[in-house]
């Protein structure tokens, strides 16, 4: 068995640290103990997910799931709202095109969907906010957002599930 180190974030200024670097989320896969998710920026403001199955005493490469600059993120997992499937819902701000952009990962199958525009903005500062959410009971996604401290803000709903 190999083990792959991670290292999350490499903070070498505060900067990054407030941009969202070490920022990360965990997934435990619904029904099995020794599978994880963890979702990160890195030091580079490029987006990843990691898989262990052992309980995390070894973790798979990271896998990309978008290149570029990313401003904030959240995701949301549809077993926290009870929903019987096993999507990972993200949502992230990016500071090249100023977007919010939403992608999902299956983890029955670690396959990720595909990239789509949730809001397409003018601009994006790092003190913006943005989280995700699935209603309990529906196909309904959620995504509220300020991209750029108030100037660009607002709530998007899927009612596709994605």
């Amino acid at each position: 068995m190999t083990r792959a180190d991670i290292i999350a974030t490499t903070i070498n200024n505060n900067t990054v640290q407030y941009n969202g670097g070490g920022t990360h989320y965990v997934v435990q896969k619904f029904g099995v103990a020794s599978t994880f998710y963890i979702f990160f920026i890195d030091s580079a403001a490029d987006l990843f997910y990691s898989k262990s199955t052992d309980g995390g005493f070894t973790w798979s490469n990271p896998v990309t799931v978008f290149t570029g600059s990313i401003v904030a993120f959240s995701i949301f997992y549809d077993r926290w709202s009870g929903i019987a499937a096993d999507l990972v819902h993200m949502a992230y701000t990016e500071s090249g095109n100023n977007d919010i952009l939403y992608r999902s990962l299956d983890i029955a199958t670690d396959t990720l969907g595909t990239q789509t525009t949730v809001f397409a903005g003018t601009s994006s500062a790092a003190n913006g906010a943005l989280t995700i959410w699935r209603s309990r009971g529906t196909t309904t996604l959620r995504v509220a957002g300020s991209i750029d401290a108030g100037a660009e803000d607002g709530a998007w709903s899927s009612t596709d599930g994605g």
